[in-house]
């Protein structure tokens, strides 16, 4: 992919995250968990280090306290589902029952060649092989494992360069909750050239995004809301 197709395509991507993560941080206030500022969702703590630890009390659903934290980021504010999930062909809605499961036809480029999105399931053709740290790297830097050995770059549909900020208890909780999402297997295919990257799109400065004023009423939701997109 040349250089001005790579810039299109990332600010097109940009524009797009920074519009449904906004709107997703302005309902959070009809919700009772918050994000990482707010104390309604518990925070992750140490035990987050091993994410399929059992240690903590479950929650009503049967969640840890850092896998309900995981659970509400992945679905309420990031949510991974609408890229992840595949589309019902009769009701093109969400296919609840690849949940998770990626989808192989995501984007198709003007030549043929697919974009798909990874399984992000409990499954050998999804992330139950990966480590905690293979993981994050994906979403928070960009970069995935192949099996010649080495990494190479995601395209930056998937918004890693966003996600690079985000604190390391939710990128842990992220994990813990992903390590719960039931198998289904559905191995994904490897990208068209089209889509292909040289490296990873730089990570978002968020020295550069604009600080809301001391006399705005409602600075601290405003700054959380900050944190999320």
């Amino acid at each position: 992919m040349n250089l001005r197709l790579f810039s299109s395509t990332l600010i097109s991507t940009t524009m797009t995250v920074a519009l449904t993560t906004t709107f997703l941080a302005c309902d959070d206030a009809k919700t009772t968990p918050k994000s990482d500022a707010g104390t309604d969702v518990p925070a992750a703590s140490d035990a987050a280090k091993d994410s399929s630890s059992g240690d903590a009390a479950a929650d009503d659903g049967g969640l840890t306290p850092i896998q309900a934290r995981g659970q509400y980021l992945v679905n309420a504010v990031i949510a991974c589902s609408d890229c992840h999930t595949p589309r019902d062909p009769v009701t093109m809605g969400p296919d609840m029952t690849m949940f998770l499961a990626g989808n192989p036809n995501f984007a198709v480029a003007p030549n043929g060649d697919k974009l798909p999105t990874r399984n992000l399931t409990n499954h050998e053709t999804g992330l139950k092989n990966r480590t905690d740290d293979e993981i994050k790297g994906m979403f928070q830097n960009g970069m995935r494992p192949v099996a010649t050995g080495g990494t190479e770059a995601l395209n930056p549909v998937m918004p890693y360069y966003v996600f690079h900020n985000m604190s390391d208890d939710d990128a842990n909780a992220i994990v813990a909750y992903l390590r719960t999402v039931p198998g289904v297997d559905n191995m994904i295919p490897r990208r068209g050239a089209f889509f292909d990257v040289p490296m990873p799109a730089p990570a978002l400065d968020l020295t550069k995004v604009p600080v809301p004023d001391d006399a705005f009423p409602e600075k601290e939701s405003a700054l959380r809301g900050k944190y999320l997109t």
